[in-house]
C-alpha cells in the first residue's frame, strides 16, 4: 500500500503549483462550510480560520455551520444531499473520509463527494501521563509486555482514528494494551491528565506537553512532525511501517460543477499559502497543507484502505 507520507509529500508540494481556473460568476453569493462536529473543538476552529481566509479570495462570506452527531455522519450526509451547485462545502477529515466508511459500510465517502483540497496533514502524538515509567516507545513496549492488560489508552470513541492508532500499536508491538473509549475527546483527555488512564493518541495536546502535564513518546507519521522535530516516530522507534496521519480537507457534493471545484481549489491553495494563516494553524497544533483534488482523492483512498486493513487484521468490533 502506498505510504501516506508519499501522498502527504505530494500534497504539501501542491502549494507551489496551485490550480488557477476561475469560473465566471462563481461564487456570486455567500457559501456554507459544514463542520460535522460540535462548535469549540479543533476541527471547528480550523474551519473558521480557513473560512475567514477563503472569504478574501472568493469575495463572499463562507459561513461555518455545525452539524454534529454520529461521528460526523449527520453533517456529512447533510452536505452529500445538498444541491451540487458548489455553494455547500464539507470540512471533511480522516473520520468522515477514513474511519467512518470502515465502521459504517453504508456510508460511501467516495461516491457521495468531490474533493477540493486538503487543508492540513498532522500526525497524532502518542502521549503518556508523566508518572508512567516509560521515556520512549521501547520502554513502553517493555512495560506493556511485563504487565499485559494493565496499561490503557483513551480515545474519543470506538471507531475513532485514535482507536485505530492504538490497535496498530498493539498489533505491531505485539502487546496487550486496553482500549478505553469515551464520548468525546474532552473526557478522554481529562482522565489521561488526571492519571486515571496512561496513554492517548491526539494532535491537540501541544500545550500539555509544554506544561509537562503530558510527555510525548512518539508521533504517528512516517516522518517526524515539523511541530515536534525532536520527537521520534513510531516507525523509527521500532514499529516498522507504522503510518497514520490525521488530515482535514474541503469536499463538495458529488456532481458539483468542475468549474466550482477549480475555483474553490484555487482559493483554498492561495489561502493556505498565506504566512499569517499558516502561523495560526501551527499555533493550533496543525500542519498546513494543500493539494489538488486528485491528490486528495488518493489520500482518501489510502486512508480508507489503511483503516480497513487495521480493522480486518485485528478483527475489530465497533460500538454503534
Amino acid at each position: 500500500m502506498r505510504s501516506q507520507f508519499v501522498v502527504a509529500l505530494a500534497v504539501c508540494l501542491a502549494v507551489c503549483n496551485p490550480v488557477h481556473v476561475a469560473a465566471q460568476g462563481f461564487p456570486d453569493k455567500p457559501m456554507r462550510l459544514v463542520v460535522p462536529f460540535p462548535p469549540g473543538g479543533l476541527v471547528d476552529s480550523l474551519a473558521r480560520v480557513v473560512a475567514e481566509g477563503m472569504r478574501a479570495e472568493l469575495g463572499h462570506p463562507v459561513v461555518v455551520e455545525n452539524r454534529a452527531g454520529a461521528a460526523g455522519k449527520i453533517g456529512a450526509q447533510a452536505v452529500a444531499t445538498s444541491p451540487p451547485d458548489g455553494y455547500t462545502m464539507l470540512l471533511s477529515n480522516g473520520t468522515t473520509h477514513g474511519t467512518l466508511p470502515v465502521v459504517d459500510p453504508s456510508f460511501d465517502a467516495v461516491r457521495d463527494f468531490v474533493s477540493v483540497s486538503v487543508v492540513t496533514l498532522t500526525p497524532f502524538i502518542l502521549a503518556a501521563h508523566p508518572d508512567l515509567r516509560a521515556a520512549n516507545v521501547a520502554d513502553l513496549l517493555r512495560l506493556a509486555k511485563a504487565q499485559p492488560g494493565k496499561l490503557n489508552y483513551a480515545t474519543p470513541g470506538s471507531g475513532s482514528a485514535s482507536h485505530f492508532a492504538g490497535e496498530l500499536l498493539k498489533s505491531l508491538g505485539q502487546v496487550d494494551i486496553v482500549h478505553v473509549p469515551y464520548k468525546g475527546l474532552a473526557p478522554a483527555l481529562t482522565d489521561v491528565l488526571g492519571g486515571r488512564v496512561e496513554l492517548i493518541f491526539d494532535s491537540t495536546i501541544l500545550q500539555h506537553l509544554r506544561s509537562g502535564k503530558l510527555k510525548a513518546l512518539a508521533t504517528t507519521g512516517m516522518e517526524r512532525s515539523p511541530l515536534l522535530p525532536d520527537v521520534p516516530t513510531l516507525h523509527e522507534s521500532g514499529l516498522t511501517g507504522y503510518d497514520i496521519v490525521g488530515w482535514a480537507g474541503l469536499s463538495l457534493p458529488a456532481k458539483s460543477p468542475a468549474e466550482a471545484v477549480s475555483r474553490l481549489n484555487a482559493a483554498a491553495v492561495k489561502t493556505l499559502a498565506q504566512p499569517a494563516l499558516q502561523t495560526r494553524m501551527r499555533e493550533m497544533g496543525l500542519v498546513p497543507a494543500s493539494s489538488s483534488p486528485a491528490q486528495m482523492d488518493r489520500l482518501i483512498a489510502d486512508s480508507i484502505a489503511r483503516y480497513r486493513k487495521i480493522a480486518t487484521d485485528n478483527k475489530l468490533k465497533f460500538d454503534q
